[in-house]
């Protein structure tokens, strides 16, 4: 897909800076992540080429400057049962920690996108939980944290007039292994998957939330062909090359 100028210089930046592989392990244990919803179904395309992937040992998040670290030190507490905290800002990362209801975690930083952050908990371990299932008196977007031995995948997501669309659920899977994230500002979705990962995976559109800029107050698509995409289905074979996979909508 070809994208705008200003566009795609962003989104190369994030990969040149955010693709760091080296070894990591997984469970994909899933319980208290988030689920998605308004899913459709797609069907396949044929397989991409396999090429090896080139580790990187930066951590840095070129194009987005995070304001310094507050003074203070910040904590955010656990509001559901059995939420997992995890090695990686992934569903297929190991969970290293399942918290109860109320559990307080000092907060050290959230990826760019928001959907994961970075925590300590009171005995001293480290880890990623899910934004929306934890409570904060003050806004966690800021510092920027980056997760280290990841494989990042990412791509945009755009309507029939190359304009980004937020919102849109994209999903990788293999078998009883899955995980899922939305698109945020430019339309641009942030994957990010185990270093480990092997045989061929499928990355595809599943859901449209209600507060993607293409639906309304009633939750119903506002655009034509909504929830139509080309291509519907990338079958990805891990371990993969520096790409983007961009879905357009018809």
């Amino acid at each position: 897909m070809k994208l705008s100028h200003p566009l795609s210089i962003k989104l190369l930046f994030w990969l040149i800076t955010l693709f760091i592989i080296t070894s990591c392990s997984f469970t994909g244990d899933a319980s208290s992540d988030a689920p998605a919803t308004q899913v459709y179904n797609l069907s396949p395309i044929p397989l991409l080429p396999t090429s090896a992937v080139q580790p990187s040992e930066t951590s840095t998040v070129a194009g987005f400057e995070s304001p310094p670290a507050p003074a203070e030190i910040l904590y955010v507490k656990t509001e559901t049962d059995n939420v997992n905290l995890r090695s990686n800002p992934g569903r297929l990362f190991d969970v290293i920690r399942v918290m109860l209801r109320g559990s307080r975690m000092e907060y050290l930083g959230a990826l760019p996108n928001g959907q994961w952050l970075k925590v300590r908990t009171g005995e001293g371990v480290i880890g990623w939980v899910l934004t929306e299932l934890v409570e904060a008196n003050f806004e966690p977007i800021y510092p920027y944290a980056v997760p280290d031995n990841v494989l990042l995948i990412t791509g945009t997501v755009l309507d029939a007039n190359n304009n980004p669309i937020t919102g849109v659920g994209i999903s990788i899977s293999k078998d009883e292994q899955s995980d899922n994230t939305l698109t945020v500002e430019d339309g641009i979705y942030y994957l990010y998957v185990p270093a480990t990962l092997s045989g061929n995976w499928s990355l595809k559109q599943e859901t449209i939330s209600c507060n993607s800029n293409i639906m309304n107050e009633n939750c119903k698509c506002i655009v034509e062909g909504c929830g139509v995409f080309e291509p519907t289905e990338y079958l990805l074979r891990l371990p993969l090359s520096l790409t983007l996979y961009d879905f357009k909508m018809k």
